[in-house]
C-alpha cells in the first residue's frame, strides 16, 4: 500500500467497515478491523498521520462505549500523541481528543487530570472562536 495507505481505497473501505460494525454493535468485529487498519499503517510506516490518529480515536470510542475506560483513555492518548506530532492537524481534532480523554479520566475518578485536559481543550476552542470572530468581523468590515 506504500506511504499513501490512508488515501488508498482499501484502507478507506476497511475503516468504513469497522465503523459500520461499530455502529451496528458488532464490537469484536469493529475492534478487529480497526486493529487491522492500524497494523497496515504501522507496516507502511505511516503511524504519524491524521488518519491513523482518527482510527485510534474510533478504537477509543469503541472501548468507551463498552465501558472499558482505561483502554479507551489509552487509545485517546495515542491519538493525541499522533495529532501533536504532525503538521497541519486541525485544532478541532486535538480538542475533541482532549475532551474524550477528559471524559475517560472523569469516569475513572481522575478528576484533576480530567479538569486539566478539559482546560486544554477549551483553550484550543477559545482560540478557534477568536480566529473565526476575527475572520467574520474582517469580512463584514470589508463589505
Amino acid at each position: 500500500m506504500g506511504s499513501d495507505v490512508q488515501h488508498n481505497s482499501t484502507w478507506n473501505s476497511l475503516v468504513e467497515s469497522g465503523y459500520r460494525a461499530h455502529l451496528n454493535g458488532c464490537f469484536r468485529e469493529a475492534e478487529s478491523i480497526y486493529k487491522t487498519a492500524l497494523g497496515l499503517a504501522k507496516q507502511a510506516r505511516v503511524i504519524f498521520h491524521s488518519s491513523t490518529a482518527h482510527v485510534l480515536s474510533l478504537l477509543g470510542d469503541l472501548y468507551a462505549e463498552q465501558e472499558h475506560y482505561a483502554s479507551g483513555e489509552s487509545m485517546y492518548r495515542l491519538a493525541l500523541r499522533v495529532y501533536e506530532q504532525i503538521d497541519g492537524v486541525e485544532p478541532i481534532d486535538t480538542a475533541i481528543t482532549l475532551k474524550r480523554m477528559s471524559a475517560m479520566c472523569r469516569l475513572q475518578d481522575n478528576v484533576t487530570e480530567a479538569l486539566d485536559l478539559n482546560e486544554r481543550a477549551e483553550t484550543i476552542l477559545a482560540s478557534m472562536r477568536a480566529r473565526l470572530d476575527h475572520l467574520f468581523n474582517t469580512s463584514i468590515a470589508e463589505k
